[in-house]
C-alpha cells in the first residue's frame, strides 16, 4: 500500500504530463473513507463536469506512468459528467433511502474529520448512506448498487436533524431485514455437492441464525434494533441470544446459557477475524449480548 505523500508526488508528476498532452483533465490527490479507512485516492476534474471517479490504490496504480495516464483518460472518458446532484439534497429522498452502517469505533474521529454524519454505539460507529438502486443520478445506468455517504452537511442542506435521520434509518432498515439458518445459507452457497447433507446436519446442529439486510451490504447495522433483534433472536434460539460481529455486512447470532459462554464466543469471534476476516470487512473483536437488568444491549469487554 502506497502512502498519502507517496501518491501527490507522483500526481504532481503526472500532472505535468497530462498537461504537456492536452488531456483535458487533472488529478488531485486527497484522503476519503473507503473500506474502514482514510484511504488516498485520485480525483480527476476537468473543469466542467461536477461528476468525477475516485481511483483508490490498485494495480492500475503500479503500472508505469504513460500507461497510468492512458487508464485515467479511459476513466475520465467513461465517468466524468455532470449531474443533478440537488436530488440527494431533497428531504423525501433522503428519508425514503436513508440505510444506517456499523464501522468500529476506532475510526470514529477520522470519521468526523471527514464531515461524516456519525454517532458512537457501544464500542462502534453509526454512519449512513443513501442507496441509489434505480440510479436516480443515471437513469440510463440500472443495475448495481450506487450508494453516496451521509454527511453532515447533507442533512443540514435537507433540514434534518442527525435524530431524524437516525429514526428514518432504522425504518428503512426494518423492512429490508434478511433472516436465516446457518444451515439454509449453506444449502443455497454448496448446492449439490455429495457432501451436503452432512455439511448442512453440522450446521443444524449449531443453531447459529445469520441476520443482515436483503441486499447483504452493511447488513451488520440490524445490531441497532436492539431488544426487539435479542427478543425475536431468543424465541427462535430457545435460549438467551449473543450477536457475533462477523463482518460489516452481517452478524451472527448464537445461543448461549451461561455468561461463560459468551466468553468462548468471544474467542472464536477474534480468531476468525484474525483468519479470515479482511480488513475492509471487519466489524470488532467483541460479542454483544441484551442485558435484562438495565434493558439495553452491551459490549462483552
Amino acid at each position: 500500500m502506497v502512502t498519502k505523500k507517496e501518491m501527490e508526488e507522483r500526481a504532481m508528476r503526472l500532472n505535468e504530463m497530462l498537461k504537456e498532452q492536452g488531456a483535458g483533465f487533472s488529478i488531485a490527490c486527497h484522503e476519503m473513507w473507503k473500506d474502514n479507512a482514510l484511504r488516498p485516492t485520485y480525483t480527476l476534474h476537468d473543469g466542467c463536469n461536477n461528476c468525477s471517479p475516485n481511483l483508490y490504490y490498485g494495480a492500475w496504480y503500479d503500472s508505469p506512468d504513460q500507461e497510468v495516464l492512458s487508464f485515467l483518460a479511459e476513466m475520465a472518458k467513461r465517468n466524468m459528467r455532470s449531474v443533478d446532484t440537488h436530488i440527494f439534497s431533497q428531504r423525501r429522498v433522503i428519508e425514503e433511502r436513508i440505510m444506517p452502517r456499523l464501522v468500529n469505533g476506532k475510526n470514529y474521529d477520522d470519521l468526523k474529520e471527514q464531515g461524516l454524519a456519525c454517532w458512537k454505539y457501544l464500542d462502534l460507529a453509526v454512519i449512513y448512506y443513501v442507496t441509489d438502486n434505480d440510479s436516480l443520478i443515471h437513469p440510463e445506468e440500472m443495475g448495481g448498487i450506487a450508494t453516496v455517504q451521509v454527511t453532515e452537511r447533507l442533512l443540514s442542506v435537507a433540514g434534518m436533524t442527525e435524530q431524524e435521520a437516525y429514526e428514518a434509518a432504522l425504518h428503512n432498515l426494518a423492512n429490508a431485514v434478511d433472516a436465516m439458518t446457518l444451515d439454509s445459507m449453506v444449502a443455497d452457497l454448496i448446492g449439490e455437492r455429495e457432501d451436503a447433507a452432512g455439511i448442512q446436519t453440522v450446521c443444524a446442529a449449531s443453531g447459529l441464525w445469520i441476520v443482515t439486510n436483503k441486499d447483504k451490504i452493511f447488513g451488520a447495522a440490524v445490531l441497532l434494533f436492539e431488544k426487539e433483534l435479542f427478543s425475536v433472536m431468543s424465541e427462535k434460539l430457545h435460549a438467551k441470544a449473543a450477536v457475533l460481529p462477523s463482518s460489516v455486512h452481517e452478524v451472527i447470532v448464537a445461543p448461549y446459557h451461561r455468561g461463560n459462554d459468551l466468553y468462548n464466543l468471544l474467542n472464536m469471534v477474534r480468531q476468525v477475524n484474525a483468519t479470515e476476516i479482511s480488513e475492509k470487512e471487519f466489524l470488532a473483536d467483541n460479542v454483544y449480548y441484551y442485558d435484562d437488568a438495565s434493558q439495553c444491549v452491551r459490549a462483552l469487554v
